[in-house]
């Protein structure tokens, strides 16, 4: 007997979060947020913004987590590039961070495997477009391809790196992101964890 009882979040603190200050208003941001490790590929994230950067002139990359790969994900940051790449380490406190993901504008998830990712919960809530791997659980729920962000395959870098361009190129992250609020609105109303854990209790009483 199977119950669906979905992993949640704060939502409250996403929707409602205000722009980190030390962010400025005038730039445009991708955000990588998990463990600097391999299966989630922080340096494929990292790879991709540097070949881009000099045609996404307006935009900026914010790595937040922390890992073994940290220095080696530093080392591929160019000199000049080094004020558009922000590494924020891992962050405690919870307000910071959803003030830093109001401050962005598009999620970043490609990891080789990933059950669920409550990162992409957290994206949408804040009104992100997001851009996923095909291995993420919560990518399947929460990101329809084409309408609120893009879902490639973990190890296609040109993949990547094109989604990347579109989303900023084409001013796409705004609509994106709006349709990302909505369409968590909608997943909510048919998933509910309490909901969930009730039925499994009456459940295991038969």
């Amino acid at each position: 007997r199977i119950v669906r009882s979905p992993c949640e979040i704060d939502y409250s603190r996403f929707e409602k979060a205000v722009r980190a200050d030390d962010f400025p208003v005038d730039r445009k941001r991708f955000l990588f947020c998990g463990r600097m490790v391999d299966g989630k590929r922080p340096l494929s994230v990292v790879r991709a913004f540097v070949k881009l950067a000099k045609e996404l002139s307006e935009w900026d990359l914010i790595v937040l987590g922390d890992g073994a790969l940290d220095n080696e994900a530093r080392q591929l940051v160019p000199e000049e590039l080094v004020k558009r790449v922000r590494f924020e380490g891992f962050v405690s406190d919870e307000n910071r961070v959803a003030g830093i993901f109001a401050a962005c504008q598009v999620l970043v998830h490609v990891p080789a495997h990933e059950p669920w990712g409550l990162v992409v919960n957290e994206a949408v809530a804040s009104g992100q477009a997001v851009i996923a791997s095909r291995a993420v659980g919560s990518a399947a729920e929460l990101v329809t391809d084409g309408q609120n962000g893009f879902v490639i395959d973990h190890d296609d870098a040109p993949a990547l790196e094109a989604a990347m361009r579109q989303v900023a190129m084409a001013d796409l992250y705004a609509r994106f992101g709006r349709v990302s609020r909505e369409k968590l609105r909608a997943w909510r109303e048919t998933a509910d964890p309490v909901w969930g854990l009730r039925e499994a209790l009456r459940s295991g009483q038969t």
